[in-house]
């Protein structure tokens, strides 16, 4: 297994204080109170990367079912690294026999007679009807628990690319509040660019038009993997090159500056430890404990250091201080 050092395209794009604030925001998994930090360049690079990952992952007869911004890996060249294959669909493999049941019953219970008629091709052209996902990337034949195969990949990765680029997600999805409404909107909401003051000069009528023809509802009307590739959104870009990794990797200059930043960091925890300064403070830290039983640790009361500094080396001190000013 690869080690995807880089993080997740969420972290990388999004301030973590802003992701995730409230119920809305967990029901469409990943969306956030502010716009991606991403150029619409990235954005271009990382769809490319992301249709040779699902070109190969096809190839394998597998269905990943999460594309998703926390799904979505980089490793220390800031190249894509698919993640996270706990709810994907391997054809190779015979679905357990909870998930007949489940399949099987979903199937009677709302497509009686659609199941019959795609009971044998089922298994025989690559189909499942699991409803697995995360809501606000789900296709309509998901949630819909009909057969479905490789385009529901294709759907979310449509939807990916439009909060990406619009820093919203598409058929007014921000606007639900459960599970239902945003079932409802992917079935009946219409496709449309929801302008703002972020995405009003990202979008141009080439990157509307591929989202557009990702997200169509009906299955069989949305772009194959040669179709994407060869659409003008692509054009200057050769996809042998994006396969051999020989473009530079679209998120190479967030993933450096953050390794930076970490080893600043790590620099700082590794001094402290070697020089004695971190034992200390827990010593500190104690002292103050032991002084207010049954209060625990007021970090407010507590010095940096000890009021009689002469204990602590000066040029430590000042070592210290020149560190913390790198940061």
């Amino acid at each position: 297994m690869d080690l995807a050092e880089g993080g997740d395209l969420m972290s990388l794009v999004i301030p973590a204080e802003s992701s995730r604030k409230s119920l809305r925001n967990r029901i469409l998994d990943d969306s956030a109170d502010e716009s991606p930090d991403i150029a619409p360049r990235e954005v271009r690079m990382i769809i490319a990367e992301l249709i040779i990952a699902l070109e190969e992952l096809h190839k394998r007869k597998i269905i990943h079912r999460d594309i998703k911004p926390r799904n979505i890996l980089f490793d220390a060249d800031g190249h894509v690294v698919l993640g996270d294959y706990g709810i994907s669909r391997d054809f190779n493999l015979p679905p357990s026999p909870s998930a007949l049941k489940e399949s099987a019953t979903t199937l009677r219970r709302r497509m009686r007679n659609l199941a019959r008629r795609y009971r044998k091709d089922q298994m025989e052209k690559e189909h499942t009807n699991a409803a697995y996902g995360s809501p606000a990337y789900m296709a309509p034949e998901v949630w819909m628990g009909i057969p479905y195969s490789y385009e529901a990949d294709f759907w979310s990765l449509g939807v990916l690319m439009y909060f990406l680029l619009v820093g919203q997600f598409p058929f007014d999805l921000n606007n639900c509040n459960d599970d239902s409404e945003v079932r409802d909107a992917v079935f009946w909401a219409p496709f449309n660019l929801n302008w703002n003051q972020y995405g009003s000069d990202r979008v141009d009528s080439v990157a509307l038009d591929l989202m557009e023809r990702m997200l169509k509802k009906a299955s069989t009307r949305r772009l194959t993997v040669d179709e994407m590739k060869r659409h003008p959104y692509f054009d200057g870009i050769d996809f042998e090159k994006v396969k051999a990794r020989e473009y530079p990797g679209p998120m190479a200059d967030k993933v450096s500056a953050r390794t930076a930043s970490k080893r600043k960091t790590q620099g700082l925890d590794t001094f402290l430890e070697e020089s004695g300064l971190l034992d200390f403070t827990r010593t500190t830290k104690d002292s103050h404990r032991d002084a207010s039983p049954g209060l625990g640790f007021d970090l407010d009361s507590l010095e940096p250091f000890p009021r009689h500094a002469s204990s602590v080396p000066s040029k430590l001190i000042a070592h210290v201080e020149k560190l913390l000013r790198r940061i």
